[in-house]
């Protein structure tokens, strides 16, 4: 059944491509193996023209994702969050990358050092409406993964000293809550703060 459901998704003509990725969707709820195996494919949709397409396809990563493939799957999306029209569609892939990473409690991340370097590379992408949501991903791994503290507290400070965001208005480009969740990171575990006066200065430079 899967086989010949690839056949419709690799098909021209943009309803059958549609269909075939909704059967696949329901077949992924009870063989998740038989679809994993078609994971290129399904990749390979998210550079279809037609934007329903693309989030149907994203769906469907969402419950193909393993302990193997994960970042695989992540780097590809960052790939294409760089490269997608319209913010409406690269809040998607944003907002789809935190909920793969996220889902059952992380269960699929096997290198939480990896995970926070994505999550201050989601900071960059302009215009995002989606700030709280990295903002809170960042506060629950920094609390929940003690080992990850003195990573995660680097990489805050580097960001509330970067001129980057600080040269960009933080209400415009959403990313003011990413900023408040970096200086309390800071706060709560500063004694993982290789240059606390620094990293103090550039909290009273933000305010």
């Amino acid at each position: 059944c899967v086989q010949k459901l690839r056949i419709l998704i690799e098909d021209s003509d943009q309803n059958l491509k549609y269909l075939g990725l909704s059967a696949m969707s329901k077949i992924l709820k009870t063989h998740p193996k038989s679809v994993q195996t078609h994971k290129d494919l399904i990749l390979q949709c998210l550079d279809d023209k037609d934007e329903s397409i693309r989030l149907r396809a994203l769906d469907l990563l969402y419950g193909m994702v393993s302990k193997k493939n994960l970042m695989e799957i992540v780097k590809k999306l960052m790939i294409h969050m760089d490269k997608a029209e319209g913010s409406h569609y690269r809040d998607e892939l944003l907002s789809k990358i935190i909920e793969i990473c996220s889902q059952s409690n992380y269960q699929y991340i096997t290198n939480f050092e990896w995970y926070v370097s994505i999550l201050v590379e989601l900071t960059r992408i302009e215009g995002t409406r989606h700030g709280k949501l990295i903002a809170s991903q960042m506060l629950d791994v920094a609390i929940r993964v003690q080992a990850i503290r003195p990573f995660a507290v680097g990489q805050m400070a580097v960001l509330l000293e970067s001129t980057q965001i600080a040269s960009t208005n933080p209400q415009r480009n959403g990313i003011c809550e990413v900023l408040y969740a970096s200086a309390w990171i800071c706060g709560e575990f500063s004694e993982h703060l290789k240059e606390p006066k620094t990293t103090l200065e550039a909290m009273l430079r933000k305010h």
